[in-house]
């Protein structure tokens, strides 16, 4: 399976987002510079994950990588919300109020749902240009990289700790 044989690239997509998760609560603009380019980085990995695992041919890949790239820059401005939020929630989850913990808890939903609805969006865009098994396979690539960028975000957000009443 090809996918096992890329397991170094997305080892290395996990490290790139594990190593960045001590940045997202930087407030200093090189520091939010350098998140950025790891978001680069790491959309980058992405694509030769797809690349590799898709199997497209040569006339699939000239459909498919534009839209592919129209489809990830939709996905980037859902993920620009969640890296503010999550910059948001770095300097209060220590002692998170209930007012602050209501729109952020929301606006976490909010970005949810973005996300689907981007992905609801796109499905059919691509089934107008590729077979539905490979519609498939390219939506089942894109849960698992986006499986390994939660465990990483996951495991660098600690819980919230309530504010002393």
């Amino acid at each position: 399976m090809k996918f096992r044989s890329t397991r170094w690239v997305l080892l290395s997509l996990a490290l790139v987002l594990v190593l960045g998760a001590p940045l997202l609560s930087a407030q200093e603009p090189s520091e939010t510079d350098e998140l950025q380019m790891l978001r680069a980085s790491a959309e980058s990995d992405r694509q030769g994950v797809v690349a590799l695992n898709l199997g497209l041919t040569d006339d699939e890949g000239k459909a498919f990588w534009p839209l592919y790239r129209e489809y990830r820059l939709e996905q980037s401005k859902v993920g620009d919300r969640l890296q503010a939020l999550i910059q948001d929630f770095a300097n209060v989850y220590d002692n998170l109020s209930d007012e602050k913990a209501t729109p952020m808890l929301d606006e976490h939903l909010s970005i949810q749902a973005a996300e689907i609805q981007v992905k609801k969006e796109y499905v059919e865009k691509f089934r107008e240009i590729l077979p539905a098994a490979k519609v498939t396979r390219f939506y089942q690539i894109e849960n698992k990289l986006d499986t390994i960028i939660r465990m990483g975000l996951v495991e660098g957000i600690p819980l919230v700790t309530p504010a002393a009443e």
